[in-house]
């Protein structure tokens, strides 16, 4: 099957479900997405041809709008001094609102391997929907809960073990992810432990490449500290 097959027998069945707990299938994006209590929920589609067959991955993110909004503004900042910072893609995606704060391949929430479905014919597309919704409803909507408040974020992205690598992998966007979150929270203390940790966290693993972006950006973020609820 084609990809464009797939999608025209899939998105169907998983929007007559998820639309019913909310989510907005935008067709473009290849996502869906549902308002959360600070941001969006989203579910992604992504999909691989290899030969006859089509792999499919589902990817679930949260969105932390103040979060995002506050790094987007950083690095568009920075990037004015510095173009070499922060790739032009990166800028791009961000100045369109489409980032996430975290997010997780489907398979990975309860276990420790990815899962994707293999759609060699139209046969296949019905039973890989219902299993999709199925996991979705298992693992994803926990998921989610667990990203409600600022608080969330700052917990969880403040940590640097093997499970958060599952939701935000890259070590020097954790780093500032995290410190944005306490900008949020604007609570100083905990913004300045959390620096101190991932600078250590990156100086200990020799990320000189995520060490050049996190410097300036928590640089910037002090520089602007009373300017919380402007910055974004």
């Amino acid at each position: 099957m084609k990809i464009k097959e797939v999608q025209d027998q899939l998105y169907p069945c998983l929007d007559e479900r998820l639309a019913a707990e909310g989510f907005q299938l935008r067709k473009g994006r290849h996502r869906f997405y549902r308002s959360a209590p600070i941001g969006t929920d989203i579910v992604q589609v992504r999909m691989h041809k290899h030969g006859d067959l089509v792999d499919v991955e589902i990817y679930v993110a949260v969105r932390h709008d103040e979060i995002e909004k506050i790094i987007s503004a950083a690095v568009s900042s920075l990037v004015t001094n510095d173009p070499t910072l922060f790739s032009a893609e990166l800028v791009a995606e961000r100045d369109k609102g489409q980032t996430a704060t975290i997010g997780i391949q489907l398979g990975n929430i309860a276990g420790p391997t990815t899962r994707d479905w293999s759609i060699v014919d139209a046969s296949d597309v019905g039973p890989a929907c219902v299993e999709v919704l199925e996991m979705i409803h298992r693992d994803a909507e926990p998921y989610f809960s667990k990203f409600r408040t600022t608080d969330d974020f700052v917990e969880k992205l403040a940590r640097d073990d093997r499970e958060t690598w599952k939701w935000a992998p890259v070590r020097h966007d954790r780093a500032m992810k995290a410190v944005a979150a306490a900008y949020v929270l604007h609570d100083r203390m905990i913004f300045d432990r959390i620096r101190t940790d991932k600078e250590m966290h990156l100086v200990e693993r020799n990320d000189d490449f995520g060490l050049r972006r996190f410097k300036p950006f928590a640089q910037y973020l002090v520089e602007h500290w009373d300017e919380i609820g402007k910055v974004g």
